[in-house]
């Protein structure tokens, strides 16, 4: 289960490194950083085997958030729809 927490926190941590790699505004940048954090922490937490309720809703919350903050954040919608739009 760890493993799988771990593939979906090194999934997280991509996209976040292609988001910050643009413009973004401060509050979407450290709700992105809180929310890869909390499930980076709660995956080495669950890998230990110590307070393992705790780390899975660490986790969850830290993917809620990084999902709560993609949604709202208006600037990557239009880095992708441009992306899509210059291709053939």
């Amino acid at each position: 289960m760890a493993l799988i927490k771990v593939s979906l926190v090194l999934a997280a941590v991509g996209v976040l490194w292609w988001r910050l790699g643009h413009a973004i505004e401060r509050g979407a940048a450290a709700g992105y950083l809180v929310g890869a954090l909390l499930m980076s922490a709660a995956s080495g937490s669950i890998w230990q085997l110590t307070l393992v309720g705790l780390a899975a809703l660490a986790f969850h919350v830290g993917g809620f958030m990084v999902l709560l903050v993609a949604y709202f954040d208006r600037d990557a919608m239009r880095l992708t729809s441009r992306n899509y739009q210059a291709l053939p």
